[in-house]
């Protein structure tokens, strides 16, 4: 039951990138709903974008916190208390469930607030569609926590594979041919989703897994319960107030005009796809330093990062290709369906391309210091920076810069670079705090056993 044992950089790789391949998968549902919408429309494409990540700062959030059901079956999977593994897993589910009462009034009351004016048309249904079938998210979430705490990743890959097979499909099908349009594109991520829920929980509830991982212990366990939302909810702050904070920027952007949205939309959607790495590595790092946690390992717990930052930086080099010299053609088909004069668009988008490409690189680092200290249970130190830097140093200055002093949108990636690497930077020295404090409980531990 015990994840591979080898140390290094291979031990990590050999868990992230089965986790990266699924999150490939996810993220592949979003990036090409927004490439087939950007070919039914440009509209489309940017209502669906701004729309799309104000629904995903709640979508984000109940599934952060679904997600830290990680850290309890990673630990009891590496302290062989394997009974224990199913029951965080199901105060997640439970979560899930319960989201309904955040969710329903959002979807039926929430479009006078959440979608821009020139969306309302387009985005109503689509928004309404994604908020009332929110706690499909979070459901999924805690059902993969299941498997990925053990570093078991061939089942989330494969149903993952094939509800984006199911997603590409629907997608076409629906926003093309029946010219469905937004409608279309939440239905075919919705259904695809469904697809992973049923998949996923049938195996959970298998015999084996109930014999073994206690996945039958269902009841709802007030301590455990509230003992993952401690974990779990200011991830959940973190995410809603980094999303609200990108979401500001795109409704000033989108106020500046089509060439600044369109060119911010190809670049985010660019950087969407990517992100299955970083998300991916996150994952991994949890898992391994939970395991490494319960085995009260704490020497291969402090490798982590170096390894990590590693890893993030040899494949960032690789996505250098995509993000530099095939610039033009990426454009090309996200700009298929718009009459925007593309001689004057195309370099913003290839200095967006660009810019991403760096944010890359510091959101990785910042994520890989996050799951470190997540998997401490110090989630609140990811909170709290989260909520100073990106607003302090990005919102903010955004909104003066563009707003009052009508500048470029090539400067407006300064300040989003300059957020990622102050908040990489404040949470590496919480960590080393954080080291600090276990590395002394580490040898108080020790000392009293061999008392």
């Amino acid at each position: 039951m015990k994840i591979i044992q080898t140390n290094g950089i291979y031990q990590l790789a050999y868990l992230a990138f089965p986790l990266m391949l699924n999150n490939l998968s996810t993220n592949l549902m979003l990036f090409f709903d927004r490439l087939i919408l950007a070919n039914y429309s440009t509209h489309a494409m940017n209502a669906a974008i701004t729309i799309g990540i104000t629904c995903n700062i709640f979508h984000f959030a109940a599934s952060s916190i679904a997600a830290s059901a990680e850290v309890f079956v990673g630990r009891a999977n590496g302290s062989n208390n394997y009974k224990q593994i199913g029951e965080p897993v199901w105060q997640m589910i439970w979560f899930s469930v319960m989201t309904f009462i955040l969710f329903i009034p959002l979807a039926l009351y929430g479009k006078n607030i959440f979608i821009p004016e020139q969306y309302k048309e387009a985005g109503t249904t689509f928004y309404q569609l994604y908020m009332f079938c929110g706690p499909i998210f979070p459901f999924v979430m805690a059902l993969t926590t299941f498997y990925i705490g053990r570093g078991k990743t061939k089942i989330i890959i494969w149903t993952s594979f094939i509800g984006n097979i199911i997603n590409l499909i629907l997608a076409y099908i629906l926003i093309i041919i029946f010219k469905m349009g937004l409608t279309g594109a939440a239905l075919s991520t919705i259904i695809a989703q469904s697809f992973q829920a049923i998949i996923l929980f049938s195996i959970f509830l298998k015999r084996e897994n109930r014999n073994i991982f206690g996945s039958k212990k269902l009841n709802i366990n007030i301590k455990l319960f509230l003992e993952n939302l401690h974990i779990g909810f200011p991830m959940a702050i973190a995410y809603m107030v980094e999303l609200g904070g990108w979401a500001l920027i795109l409704r000033i952007l989108s106020a500046s005009g089509q060439k600044y949205i369109t060119a911010f939309a190809i670049g985010q959607s660019l950087f969407i796809l990517f992100t299955f790495i970083s998300e991916g590595l996150q994952k991994a790092i949890t898992v391994l330093a939970s395991n490494y946690i319960g085995a009260n390992n704490w020497i291969n717990f402090k490798k982590l990062l170096r390894e990590s930052v590693k890893l993030q930086i040899l494949i960032a080099l690789v996505l250098l290709i995509p993000f530099l010299f095939y610039a033009e053609p990426i454009i090309k088909s996200f700009t298929h369906s718009s009459n925007m004069n593309i001689n004057n668009f195309n370099q913003s988008a290839q200095n967006a391309l660009i810019w991403f490409w760096f944010f890359f690189i510091c959101d990785g680092i910042k994520w890989i210091l996050a799951s470190l200290l997540i998997s401490l249970k110090k989630a609140a130190y990811v909170m709290l920076t989260n909520l100073a830097t990106i607003w302090i140093i990005a919102v903010l200055p955004i909104y003066i810069y563009v707003k009052t002093f009508k500048g470029s949108e090539n400067f407006v990636w300064f300040f989003i670079i300059l957020y990622s690497i102050v908040n990489a930077f404040i949470l590496y020295l919480f960590y080393r705090s954080e080291i600090k404090k276990s590395h002394l409980n580490s040898l108080a531990y020790s000392n009293n056993s061999k008392i």
